[in-house]
């Protein structure tokens, strides 16, 4: 039986419902293997939550520098339908950062399940930002 981790949000294009390639081609690599390839599933997971960290802060850096371009422009005369913008663009990067943290999430709790039940203890580090 084979199933993916975490098809269930997958962003970048999420603000208008399609997924990126990106997001697709790294859960695509994170399926239920054999319980002989723990290991194997384990390495998978470690690798594809590298790539969705980058992925999240990417998107809070964008948010990050959208929110001070508006903060900026909001004191300059008649820019404030561009800081709104700018606003806006920093909402969505943050809302596209979350959900790839709930994938991270999702992910890092099935790498607890799979080393819980080869009686190696772990307990996720909390990576979110």
């Amino acid at each position: 039986m084979t199933f993916f981790i975490a098809m269930s949000l997958l962003f970048g294009g999420a603000l208008h419902g399609e997924l990126p390639q990106v997001g697709e081609d790294l859960l695509a690599l994170v399926k239920e293997q054999p319980s002989s390839k723990w290991q194997q599933e384990v390495d998978t997971i470690d690798q594809v939550v590298v790539k969705l960290s980058d992925l999240r802060d990417k998107e809070l850096s964008r948010a990050a520098w959208a929110q001070n371009q508006g903060d900026r422009l909001q004191f300059q005369p008649h820019n404030l339908i561009d800081a709104r913008r700018y606003w806006n663009d920093a909402d969505k990067s943050r809302q596209i950062a979350a959900r790839y943290q709930v994938e991270i999430d999702k992910l890092e709790a099935r790498k607890k399940e799979i080393l819980e039940q080869q009686g190696i203890p772990y307990t996720p580090i909390d990576s979110s930002s």
